[in-house]
C-alpha cells in the first residue's frame, strides 16, 4: 500500500483501453483517467497517468475499459529522465488498488 504521506486518491473516467507490457515477471497495466478539477472554467478536465502492477494489473486489463468511471488510490510518482539530450519528467498514480 502506498505510503501515508503519500497517497493519493482520484475519481474520474478511463480515456482509452489500458494496456499492458510486461518487466521482468510483473504485468503493468497503463492508462489516462480524466479527472474533473474544481472550479468554473472553459477546461476544468486533467488527465491523470496511471499504473498498475502485477496481479491487479492482469484484473485491471481483463474490466477495465474506455469510458469506464474508476476510483484509484496509490502512491504519486514522478520519473525524471533524459531524451535526447532534454530533460523530462513523467507524473502518474502507481495504484493500489481500484474500483
Amino acid at each position: 500500500m502506498a505510503n501515508a504521506s503519500n497517497l493519493c486518491m482520484l475519481i474520474g473516467n478511463i480515456g482509452k483501453d489500458p494496456e499492458s507490457r510486461t518487466v521482468g515477471t510483473y504485468t503493468v497495466c497503463t492508462f489516462s483517467i480524466a479527472v474533473k478539477k474544481f472550479g468554473k472554467g472553459e477546461n476544468n478536465t486533467q488527465w491523470v497517468g496511471v499504473e498498475i502492477w502485477g496481479k491487479k494489473a492482469e484484473t485491471a486489463l481483463q474490466y477495465l475499459k474506455k469510458g469506464a468511471k474508476i476510483s484509484i488510490v496509490g502512491e504519486l510518482c514522478i520519473d525524471s529522465f533524459e531524451v535526447k539530450g532534454e530533460k523530462k519528467t513523467k507524473t502518474y498514480i502507481k495504484a493500489d488498488d481500484f474500483s
